[in-house]
């Protein structure tokens, strides 16, 4: 679905991606999450070490074992900036 944007530069992108496109992947952010592989699997195995710190009598919380819990991400209205659209629509 990305038609060959993965990988290029943000003007490559401008030129590739459809607005259609670009709405469809925002749905996708929304519903699931990041698209930074990195943070979805720190995610993972937080949980995992938070159930299992649980399990063994800890009092851990989750946001214990994210290492870059503090790393800001992109939400869709800064992409949308990116790549040049004006408004964001449902945003406002």
């Amino acid at each position: 679905m990305l038609h060959g944007v993965g990988g290029r530069t943000v003007e490559e992108a401008k030129d590739r991606m459809s607005y259609q496109e670009a709405m469809a992947w925002a749905e996708y952010i929304r519903r699931r999450g990041s698209l930074n592989w990195g943070m979805r699997l720190e995610s993972g195995f937080a949980l995992l070490a938070t159930q299992i710190n649980r399990a063994l009598g800890g009092k851990a919380e989750f946001e214990d074992f994210m290492m870059h819990k503090d790393v800001v991400e992109a939400d869709i209205s800064d992409v949308a900036k990116l790549l040049g659209v004006k408004k964001v629509v449902g945003r406002g």
